[in-house]
């Protein structure tokens, strides 16, 4: 077990079609699952208290997931370039190829 393969899905299949299949299986999973979910929990009237709250947590959710990317690194003391973890980088996901390093937005 010597010999790892790494898969790059976007290039074997293209962006546009991970993207449809992607769109695909979440609205097969919305329409198979939509009837027995809602025959178990029947109809409840719904209201909208906590709006500000559920705002400011998404308003605040980029910069805990950045903080959840340093915390390992703050925990074995290892040394980190600020610049990496600036406000603009926070809508990106880094991935690790074989040779290279991308940024996906």
């Amino acid at each position: 077990m010597n010999c790892w393969k790494s898969i790059n899905m976007t290039k074997e299949y293209g962006l546009h079609r991970l993207y449809f299949i992607s769109f695909l299986t979440g609205l097969l999973s919305f329409i198979v699952l939509y009837v027995p979910v809602s025959m178990i929990h029947g109809v409840h009237p719904v209201k909208e208290i906590g709006m500000i709250g559920f705002c400011v947590a998404m308003l605040c959710l980029p910069i805990i997931h950045a903080m959840m990317h340093i915390l390992p690194l703050f925990l074995i003391k290892k040394r980190i370039n600020p610049k990496k973890y600036t406000f603009k980088n926070l809508g990106s996901v880094t991935t690790y190829g074989e040779h290279n390093s991308t940024t996906l937005i």
